[in-house]
């Protein structure tokens, strides 16, 4: 019960945020996975770092939507669209 009134509050600050808040936010988050990308360079190739950073965002994006998940969410969106 508590993960949904935290999960209300982070909701309602997100919603609260203007569109170009989150471009800049956006911006912040390419340029810092950029400047970490050019200092694995050094002993990762490049390729491996193209891989690290779509590793990372995969599990950014997995934390992000697990309680929707595991609510039951997103299966009742499959199940319905299924059995249609």
């Amino acid at each position: 019960m508590e993960r949904d009134a935290t999960g209300a509050r982070i909701a309602s600050r997100l919603d609260r945020l203007p569109p170009p808040s989150l471009f800049v936010l956006g911006a912040v988050s390419q340029y810092v996975g950029s400047a970490l990308a050019v200092l694995l360079f050094a002993s990762v190739p490049a390729a491996g770092v193209a891989w690290l950073r779509v590793v990372a965002s995969a599990g950014v994006l997995l934390a992000w939507r697990r309680r929707g998940v595991r609510a039951g969410r997103l299966r009742g969106c499959v199940s319905s669209r299924h059995s249609a």
